[in-house]
């Protein structure tokens, strides 16, 4: 028998709050792992930044970026610059080349990809010679594995300014504009090739409207391989092309696109470059509108008749072997008068 005083009952335990805060706690933990992790990648990237800055300055090229920041926590580095600049020499020329501002982001889970938005304009400065490209929107692509193996670059409203030696001012501008490179693995490694994709639309082109004889904007889309491209050292665009031409170097396009008012091209073909530095190469064509402009840069042997063969009644592109050889276009049989310059 027991009295109130006494019980078969246990008393009351006392309850464990361990596991009531161990989710908090762990996630703390975390939290300050991530945070440390983060901020150690963020030096890294800065020290990175500082290491290549000095690298490129040991062979002769002095960037700088203004107001430097990095940011971004806690899931992506973002690098900021008020302005980029580039002093470099080109031929022993100095070289001044500026950006209104740029930043550039990775996600700290993919750091082999890098997107950066650029703020026009960029200008560049040498031996008196100035050229400006704006835009509204430009926006980089780059994904490493090494070394950088895709590069792209999208625009919205672009408009290049370039001044030659002369002082002659040429103004080309477009809708959109798109350039992709990427190694290829595909192709033999002796051929040292880079895809690439280009497209251009609406775009004003002085040259074009010159050689056509109308002022209709231009649209342009083409793919292909550059052979002789990878690992083509940073210098001066002639210096590059007379490299590039002098280790053989080919533009392999496997489909181009260009229309212009009633001229609509397609083809496909090798473009190169002589020992003269101009455009030659052998082009599969097809064409719609293409006998004004042929009779209109046409040399002795051009006719009108040449109107029945190059379209048909219906109106469909016929197909017409082209051949760029010595300054000269040919066409089938008809071969244009001398129209093809020195590209540099």
């Amino acid at each position: 028998m027991t009295t109130q005083y006494e019980s078969d009952a246990r008393p009351p335990q006392a309850v464990s709050r361990v596991g009531l805060y161990l989710p908090s706690g762990l996630l703390l933990m975390v939290a300050l792992a991530w945070s440390g992790f983060w901020f150690y990648a963020s030096r890294m990237a800065e020290r990175g930044m500082g290491d290549w800055i000095i690298a490129e300055a040991a062979a002769g090229r002095s960037w700088t970026c203004a107001d430097q920041a990095i940011g971004g926590f806690p899931f992506r580095i973002e690098l900021r610059c008020a302005s980029v600049s580039l002093a470099t020499f080109a031929e022993g020329k100095p070289v001044q080349m500026r950006l209104g501002g740029l930043t550039a982001l990775t996600q700290i889970y993919s750091p082999k990809l890098v997107l950066a938005d650029l703020t026009a304009p960029f200008t560049i400065e040498s031996d008196g010679v100035s050229s400006s490209l704006t835009w509204e929107g430009l926006r980089a692509s780059i994904r490493f594995a090494g070394q950088a193996q895709r590069l792209s670059l999208a625009a919205t409203q672009p408009r290049l300014n370039w001044r030659d030696g002369a002082g002659i001012a040429y103004d080309v501008e477009a809708k959109a504009a798109e350039f992709h490179l990427r190694t290829d693995s595909e192709r033999p490694a002796e051929e040292r090739a880079i895809d690439l994709a280009v497209s251009l639309l609406e775009a004003r082109l002085p040259a074009a409207d010159a050689f056509s004889g109308g002022k209709d904007k231009v649209t342009l889309e083409l793919s292909g391989a550059a052979t002789q491209a990878l690992q083509l050292s940073a210098q001066s665009a002639r210096l590059m092309l007379e490299a590039w031409r002098s280790n053989g170097g080919s533009l392999v396009i496997d489909a181009a696109k260009i229309s212009k008012g009633n001229l609509q091209v397609d083809a496909k073909g090798r473009l190169g470059l002589d020992a003269a530095r101009r455009v030659q190469g052998e082009l599969n064509v097809a064409a719609k509108g293409l006998a004004p402009l042929l009779m209109r840069n046409g040399g002795g042997n051009m006719n009108p008749m040449i109107g029945a063969l190059l379209e048909r009644p219906d109106g469909s592109a016929v197909p017409w072997p082209a051949r760029l050889q010595d300054g000269r276009i040919s066409i089938g049989p008809f071969r244009s008068g001398q129209i093809l310059t020195p590209l540099y």
